[in-house]
């Protein structure tokens, strides 16, 4: 067999597919998508920008700066913040959730998602830290 016919016998099927669905009969097993969910702060939106626009530059280090607990309990009240964060990257995928550990209404942070047309996906808050 050459591959002139392998690419004959796939142009038939395709035809016989399209003109007559229902004749195949074949059993397909489940149909699966990965399973994705994107952390939010400077993975989809840029946390450390916003941050350092309003209280100064961060520290280098993991604990972020010594006021870090005292500026997060102001922004845990502050919609506008969370909701106009910066994009920092646009999925190119399904979603499947976003996570986060943001300490505020889940509302705002889907304001910001929708905001952004990002992908429609549902989000889940753990404890921060």
């Amino acid at each position: 067999m050459n591959i002139a016919h392998v690419a004959s016998d796939a142009l038939i099927l395709a035809e016989y597919y399209a003109t007559y669905p229902q004749g195949d009969d074949r059993k397909l097993g489940v149909q699966t998508r990965p399973v994705i969910c994107c952390d939010l702060d400077d993975v989809i939106f840029s946390f450390t920008e916003a941050y350092e626009a309003r209280y100064g530059k961060m520290s280098e280090y993991w604990n972020g700066d010594y006021k870090m607990l005292d500026n997060l309990a102001e922004l845990q009240k502050d919609e506008d913040f969370w909701v106009n964060m910066p994009l920092k990257n646009r999925p190119t995928f399904e979603v499947s959730a976003y996570v986060t550990a943001r300490e505020i209404p889940v509302e705002w942070t889907m304001k910001a998602i929708e905001k952004h047309n990002l992908p429609k996906a549902k989000v889940i808050t753990l404890p921060w830290n």
